[in-house]
């Protein structure tokens, strides 16, 4: 792994192989995540406008084209902070599917990678 985004994604795998998770919502406040996109899409575009001028650029255009993750992942000042939204089976416990989600992603092997944990919060969004 590189950088937080593609960690991100691999959290929302993570997090999507729970058992009792019946779906993964975004964890960001849905106006962050509208403006975020829009900036990407505008940032994208004036990108590939000056790399047909230019004849350069076109890989940075599709990075900051890609979907937002799930999962948000963000340093702070204490280390890394992950949250997820997600949606629970109405037959299982949330509580025990919360504590599943906590545990898979702070036993994830790429965690270290970047930094000590500061704060893991899963949200239950809904149940199913």
């Amino acid at each position: 792994m590189t950088d937080l985004a593609e960690f991100a994604r691999e959290m929302e795998s993570v997090v999507r192989s729970v058992p009792g998770v019946t779906a993964v919502y975004p964890a960001t406040p849905v106006v962050v995540t509208v403006v975020a996109t829009v900036v990407a899409t505008v940032a994208s575009t004036v990108s590939t406008a000056v790399s047909a001028v230019v004849g350069a650029g076109g890989e940075a255009a599709a990075e900051l084209a890609k979907t937002p993750a799930l999962v948000s992942v963000s340093t702070g000042k204490d280390g890394l902070r992950v949250a997820a939204s997600i949606g629970v089976a109405s037959g299982d416990s949330s509580t025990e599917v919360c504590r599943r989600v906590h545990d898979s992603i702070a036993e994830s092997g790429g965690i270290t990678e970047f930094t000590a944990i500061d704060t893991i919060t899963v949200t239950v969004a809904s149940i199913d």
